[in-house]
């Protein structure tokens, strides 16, 4: 009886270390965390971050460039990414040649890792395309560059997941872990609502909406400051086009696709909650296993 109930409570440790594993946030390729046991508690702990080699770039830092798909695909100006060099920066390690700790540091949202934007309104081009295909005129969002530096990233493809409570999600405890939550997963919510999954993209999305959504989040993360400023001041830039078909439509829409960015970083650190919070749920099924066990040999 008694080997029964230790093998049902080491079955269930096992079945929630499974799920752990499935549930920690990827990266575009990035390697997850680990944990680690205690042999002798059976707790669960986050293991120390051990940086390896980026397998895409092999730890040479360069891979062949996705704009332009390593000089093979022709743009109409200088590819932005790699500047004509064919070769950028690696979208998994950033660039650095190793992994970095996804619970720490993820791909910029943005950009998505490229460290540049496309033009929303020209899609890269720098003039206008009207649906019969001929050439319109010069964008006026862009000024027919193409593409912007990306400014919540600075360029540098990645972006620190800062945590307002201040602390590290490795070595957080549970009421740190809900602490960041309560603060978290309003502002999740809120973008959510507009800008999930099944949300349509073309609807409007209005001024006073996005500003409030990004103030609040501005306060918990200011890196986002500059992309609230660009969003409203290209917004406003695409309304000299009014000739164009659709063109009414474009701030809400540029509006949209900024808090779609905003949504996914969010997104990466309920992720890592929902993880820890699992590895937190796992360790209190061990000591209720380990109190059971110990009641069982006699307090031994």
């Amino acid at each position: 009886m008694k080997n029964h109930r230790i093998a049902k409570y080491s079955a269930i440790t096992i079945s929630l270390l499974v799920i752990l594993t499935w549930a920690l946030p990827q990266a575009q390729g990035q390697k997850n965390r680990a944990y680690t046991r205690n042999k002798s508690t059976g707790m669960t702990f986050w293991a120390k971050w051990k940086p390896s080699p980026c397998g895409r770039c092999e730890g040479k830092k360069k891979t062949e460039c996705g704009t332009c798909n390593g000089g093979r695909k022709k743009l109409p100006m200088k590819c932005p990414e790699c500047r004509g060099k064919k070769l950028a920066n690696c979208r998994e390690c950033f660039g650095k040649g190793i992994y970095s700790d996804p619970f720490l540091t993820v791909a910029c949202p943005r950009c998505e890792a490229r460290g540049v934007i496309k033009c929303w309104r020209c899609n890269g081009v720098g003039r206008l395309i009207f649906r019969d295909g001929k050439e319109g005129p010069k964008c006026k969002v862009c000024k027919k560059k193409g593409y912007f530096k990306c400014w919540v990233c600075k360029s540098k493809g990645s972006l620190e997941l800062y945590q307002p409570a201040g602390t590290s999600y490795p070595s957080a405890d549970s009421g740190q872990i809900n602490a960041v939550s309560a603060k978290i997963k309003p502002l999740f919510e809120r973008f959510s609502n507009y800008v999930g999954p099944e949300k349509n993209p073309t609807r409007s999305f209005s001024g006073v909406k996005y500003n409030n959504m990004m103030d609040a989040l501005c306060e918990l993360f200011p890196q986002f400051k500059m992309e609230a400023k660009k969003t409203n001041d290209m917004g406003k830039k695409a309304l000299k086009h009014r000739n164009v078909t659709g063109v009414k439509k474009s701030p809400g829409l540029i509006r949209h696709w900024s808090a779609s960015a905003v949504r996914n970083f969010l997104a990466n650190h309920m992720n890592i909650i929902d993880a820890c919070r699992k590895l937190f749920e796992t360790n209190k099924r061990q000591e209720e296993f380990n109190r059971r066990r110990r009641e069982e040999s006699g307090g031994k």
